[in-house]
C-alpha cells in the first residue's frame, strides 16, 4: 500500500514542474493570460486532490490471515476537488463488490509406512482420531520399528507403501492444499479407510502435519480377524485390499483414492482339482543375470528370500515372519526388470502346466491370477513395488506307471539261458513319463547276458549294475508319451550259483516326480540235472534178526509201507526193497507203518 501511495504522489509531483504546467494548461484549457492571479495553481490542487482521494480510498490494509472463502469485499472510490469557484467538491464512485473463493487444488491420497532410513519423507503422523458411536475419539499411538509407541507430534521417516502385513499399522496421507484455510493453525480433514474384501470401514480425522502445509496424516491398526465396523480397527486377513476414499468437503468434484494390499498372495494349485499344493519350490530369477533376483520385504529395504516353498512361512532380514496359507507364496517387493518363476514341483506333480488359462479359470475354485509367469515364461515388472500376483498351476501325474514281467520258460537248470520280457505303460492320459528307469533284481546265481537288451526290438545299452555287494541292475529309458507302452527284453544265464527250488526275478519302474510302478515278478522252477544236489535213500525190510548181516532173497518182506517225515512213502517189493528220491541234504526220518507189517512178524 505504501508503494501504491508513493506512485500516486510521484505522478502528482510531475505535474508541478514547468513542463507539466504547460501540459496542464492544455489539459484543463487554462492560460496565463486568462488567469494571472495564480489560477494556474488551481489545476495542481485539483489534480493532487484527485490523486490523493483515489489513492487513499482504494487502498486496503494488509490481512493478517487468509480471508475466508465466500466473503464479500465492497470497494468505493471518492473524488475530492476544489472547483474554479472555490468550492470543495467530493464525488463517490459506484460500489464494486468482490466475493472471495477457494484457490482450488486437486487432492492426492496414499499409504505410507515407517522406515528405518531417510528414503522417503519426514513428517508428523498424528495424533489421529477415529469416529466411534457418532463421535471422534483419539487413537492410541502406533508402534515404531522398535516395538515401542512413537511420538506422533515428532516428524518420523516414512516411505510410500503398497503392501502391509495383516497385523501392522497402515499410515494414511492426503495432500490437499485448499484445505489449508488458516495459515496459523493445524487443521483436520475426514477420510474413510476400508477393506474391500472384509467390508470393514473406519472414518478417520487426519491432522495437518504442520501449520500452513495442506498435508494431512493419520493411521489405523490392521487386524487379521472378522470385520467389526466402527471399532477403530480395520479388520481383514491376507490377500485383501485396503482403500482410501477422500472427498473435498468444499469441492465434491475433488475426490482421490489409493489402494494397498494386505499380504498379497499367489497360490500354487492343482490344475485338475483347483486345490492348493504345498511343497513346491519357487525361485524368482532375474532374466538379466540368470541368477536369483533381489527381493525385499514389505518395507522395501529388508532383504527377503529369493526362493520360497509354497505353504511355508518366510522371514526377511528385519526378522518379520511372513506366514502364508496352504499353497501360498510371496515375493513382496522387487525392482523394475524382467523376471521369471522357476518352479520345482513336489512329488506326483509336473510344472509348468499344459492346461489353458480358460480351463483353469473354469475350475470351481477359480478364477485365478494367471499370466505368462504362471507357466514359467518371463514377465516384466514395470514399476518398483509390489510384485505382480501370479498363481502357478501344477499338473498332477495321473495314473502312474504299470509294469508286467514274463518269461517263456517254466523250468531251468544250470547252464540254461532265459529270455525275460517287461512291458511298461504310462497310465497318464495327458503327461509324459520322464526320467524313467527299470530296476531289476535277479535270483541268486542268474547273470545278465551282455548285449542282449532290446527296447521295442531295438538294441539298447547294457544296464547299469549296482554297487559291489548289492544285487540288481537298472535300465535308463527314454520318455514315455501319455498312454504309451514300451517293451523291454533281455537274456539271463543260470549259473552254478543258482539255489533253491524256485527262482524269482523282480522288477520295479520309477520316473520323475517320485512316480513308481507296481512291483512285477516272474518265477521259474529249477531242476537238477544228474542229481547234482539231491540224494536217494535206498533200503530193505527183511525177516530175521539184526545180528544176521546176510539175507537171502526170500528174507525180504513185501508190502510194507515206509514213510518220510515230509509225508512221502514207498512200499517194499517182493525182496523187501524200497527207495525214496530227491532228498535234500540234512536230517531225515524214516518210519515203518505198523499196520502193513504181517501179523506173524513184529519189529
Amino acid at each position: 500500500m505504501v508503494a501504491s501511495i508513493a506512485c500516486w504522489l510521484r505522478r502528482c509531483a510531475r505535474w508541478s514542474n514547468p513542463v507539466a504546467r504547460r501540459a496542464r494548461r492544455r489539459v484543463f484549457g487554462i492560460t496565463r493570460a486568462e488567469n494571472s492571479q495564480g489560477a494556474q495553481l488551481r489545476p495542481l490542487s485539483y489534480f493532487l486532490a484527485v490523486c490523493l482521494a483515489v489513492g487513499l480510498v482504494a487502498s486496503m490494509p494488509p490481512a493478517s490471515a487468509a480471508t475466508p472463502p465466500g466473503t464479500d469485499i465492497a470497494n468505493t472510490a471518492s473524488l475530492t476537488y476544489t472547483s474554479i469557484a472555490g468550492d470543495q467538491v467530493t464525488l463517490d464512485s459506484n460500489v464494486v463488490t468482490l466475493t472471495t473463493v477457494f484457490g482450488r487444488t486437486p487432492s492426492a491420497s496414499g499409504f505410507t509406512r515407517l522406515t528405518s532410513s531417510g528414503t522417503g519423507l519426514n513428517e508428523t503422523l498424528g495424533p489421529t482420531q477415529c469416529e466411534q458411536n457418532g463421535a471422534f475419539a483419539p487413537l492410541p499411538a502406533p508402534l515404531g520399528l522398535d516395538g515401542q509407541p512413537i511420538d506422533t507430534a515428532i516428524a518420523q521417516p516414512v516411505a510410500q507403501a503398497g503392501v502391509y502385513n495383516a497385523d501392522e499399522t497402515a499410515f494414511v496421507r492426503v495432500d490437499d492444499g485448499d484445505q489449508n484455510l488458516n495459515a496459523v493453525l493445524r487443521e483436520t480433514i475426514e477420510v474413510i479407510v476400508s477393506n474391500a474384501q472384509s467390508g470393514d470401514s473406519e472414518t478417520l480425522l487426519l491432522l495437518e502435519t504442520d501449520i500452513n502445509t495442506g498435508i494431512f496424516t493419520g493411521y489405523v491398526g490392521l487386524a487379521d480377524s472378522a470385520a467389526i465396523p466402527g471399532n477403530c480397527q480395520l479388520e481383514g486377513g491376507a490377500d485383501t485390499t485396503l482403500e482410501i476414499n477422500y472427498r473435498d468437503v468444499a469441492d465434491p468434484a475433488d475426490q482421490s483414492q489409493a489402494v494397498a494390499l494386505v499380504e498379497p498372495l499367489s497360490i500354487v494349485f492343482d490344475s485338475v482339482s483347483g486345490l492348493p499344493v504345498d511343497g513346491a519350490t519357487i525361485t524368482l530369477i532375474d532374466e538379466a543375470t540368470g541368477l536369483p533376483a533381489q527381493v525385499f520385504g514389505n518395507d522395501g529395504i529388508s532383504a527377503y528370500p529369493s526362493t520360497v516353498i509354497s505353504g511355508a512361512s518366510a522371514t526377511d532380514a528385519s526378522g518379520i515372519v511372513y506366514s502364508v496359507p496352504s499353497g501360498g507364496y510371496r515375493f513382496p517387493i522387487i525392482a523394475p526388470g524382467r523376471y521369471r518363476l522357476q518352479v520345482v514341483a513336489p512329488a506326483q506333480y509336473i510344472a509348468p502346466s499344459n492346461r489353458s488359462i480358460a480351463e483353469l479359470n473354469a475350475l470351481p475354485t477359480g478364477p485365478f491370477d494367471l499370466d505368462d509367469a504362471s507357466f514359467g515364461n518371463p514377465f516384466e515388472q514395470l514399476l518398483a513395488g509390489v510384485t505382480a500376483l501370479s498363481d502357478v498351476p501344477l499338473d498332477p501325474f495321473d495314473g502312474g506307471l504299470f509294469l508286467t514281467k514274463s518269461t517263456p520258460s517254466v523250468t531251468a537248470a544250470i547252464g540254461d539261458f532265459l529270455r525275460y520280457e517287461l512291458t511298461l505303460t504310462n497310465a497318464s492320459e495327458r503327461v509324459a513319463a520322464t526320467g524313467v528307469a527299470v530296476n531289476d533284481t535277479p535270483p541268486l546265481g542268474f547273470r545278465f547276458v551282455a548285449g542282449s537288451a532290446r527296447l521295442d526290438d531295438q538294441v539298447i545299452a547294457d544296464p547299469q549294475f549296482a554297487s559291489a555287494g548289492l544285487p540288481g541292475f537298472s535300465f535308463d529309458l527314454p520318455d514315455i508319451p501319455p498312454s504309451a507302452t514300451v517293451r523291454l527284453t533281455y537274456v539271463m544265464e543260470v549259473t552254478g550259483g543258482a539255489r533253491g527250488r524256485q527262482a524269482v526275478n523282480m522288477a520295479l519302474a520309477t520316473a520323475d516326480l517320485g512316480v513308481a510302478s507296481n512291483e512285477a515278478s516272474v518265477a521259474v522252477r529249477l531242476r537238477e540235472d544228474l542229481f547234482r544236489s539231491r540224494s536217494t535213500l535206498i533200503g530193505r525190510v527183511v525177516e530175521g534178526g539184526c545180528q544176521n548181516q546176510t539175507f537171502s532173497e526170500q528174507a525180504g518182506v513185501a508190502g510194507v509201507r515206509v514213510f518220510m517225515e515230509d509225508g512221502r512213502f514207498a512200499v517194499t517189493d517182493e525182496g523187501g526193497r524200497f527207495h525214496l528220491e530227491g532228498l535234500q541234504p540234512g536230517r531225515h526220518v524214516v518210519q515203518l507203518d505198523n499196520l502193513t507189517v504181517p501179523d506173524w512178524l513184529e519189529l
